[in-house]
């Protein structure tokens, strides 16, 4: 009887230890969490200042190329994905409805 004492004992030991290190598992989860929120917060920012710029320089400009129009579209889907896309909603469609090259003019 004693000897099973002894083993419910060291389960008991063991349990305490699994748990203890857990937490600490879960709380350096949680802070890592934390900053690749931050980043990922950041990148959008960053995300958004690059679609207004590129909008407003190819809307300005009247034309964007082919290889543009692909590239941002890539970034405001990422943009998008982070439930991010209530600024720029109407970038994507104003800037494909551009032509990809500039008007000619007849001289």
């Amino acid at each position: 009887m004693a000897d099973l004492l002894l083993r419910i004992a060291a389960l008991v030991g063991a349990a305490g230890t699994i748990t203890a290190g857990a937490a600490a598992v879960y709380k350096a989860l949680r802070r890592i969490e934390r900053m690749l929120t931050g980043v990922m917060d950041d990148i959008a920012d960053l995300q958004y200042e690059r679609l207004a710029q590129a909008h407003d320089f190819y809307t300005d400009r009247g034309w964007c190329p082919a290889s543009k129009k692909k590239q941002l579209c890539i970034i405001y889907q990422s943009y998008k994905a982070k439930g991010r896309n209530h600024l720029t909603a109407h970038y994507e469609e104003n800037i494909l409805s551009l032509p990809e090259e500039p008007l000619r003019k007849d001289g």
